[in-house]
């Protein structure tokens, strides 16, 4: 009795094409320098704050929307569990504190 193989389905092809994708985003993201980059990222991409230009015009916060949006899908990619995510933004904004502190300057979020 010869065996039949299924043929991948469209939808079978996107789930593993996602579920690849996901697992590249942890290798980088979740090693210690992707932590460091990722804390970076959230810092400096309006993630602890306003996205909103004081003086500016409305495609400065635009710019400014788009630079936090990238962050927080990436955020999302990784954390699927708001515990887990409520105690990596914690640990960012920690290690942001920290950074100001020793540099000196006005934290900033």
């Amino acid at each position: 009795m010869a065996v039949t193989r299924k043929k991948a389905t469209p939808t079978s092809r996107v789930v593993k094409k996602s579920l690849a994708k996901l697992s590249d985003y942890r290798a980088v993201f979740e090693s210690g320098s992707g932590k460091n980059v990722l804390t970076d990222m959230m810092t400096q991409h309006h993630v602890f704050g306003s996205s909103s230009v004081k003086g500016g015009t409305s495609h400065d916060t635009s710019f400014r929307d788009g630079e936090r949006a990238v962050v927080l899908r990436i955020l999302k990619l990784l954390y699927k569990d708001p515990t887990e995510l409520r105690k990596r933004l914690e640990e960012a904004l920690n290690a942001n504190r920290s950074e100001q502190r020793e540099s000196g300057n006005d934290i900033i979020f």
